[in-house]
């Protein structure tokens, strides 16, 4: 982690409140609970990046869920980095 960034760690409550408006039709406490069984081991990272496998696998998912009807780039989607 850069270190002219800040050590925050939002709580499980900021967290919800935060995508509540991203999920009208769910209640607030079956998304707190989905958040918090998100946060597990390895699925919730503390870096900013978005590296190409777990791109790949968010790609995988959005087309599993017909959201997406084919493949993007990496490199048309995902900016590089300018933190360093």
């Amino acid at each position: 982690m850069n270190a002219s960034l800040p050590d925050w760690h939002p709580s499980l409550a900021e967290i919800a409140r935060a995508a509540q408006k991203f999920f009208l039709e769910i209640d607030a406490n079956v998304l707190s609970e989905a958040i918090a069984a998100y946060q597990g081991p390895a699925r919730w990272t503390r870096h900013v990046e978005i590296t190409k496998p777990a791109f790949e696998i968010t790609l995988d998912v959005f087309l599993h869920a017909a959201r997406i009807t084919g493949r993007h780039a990496y490199e048309a989607v995902v900016a590089a980095s300018r933190v360093g």
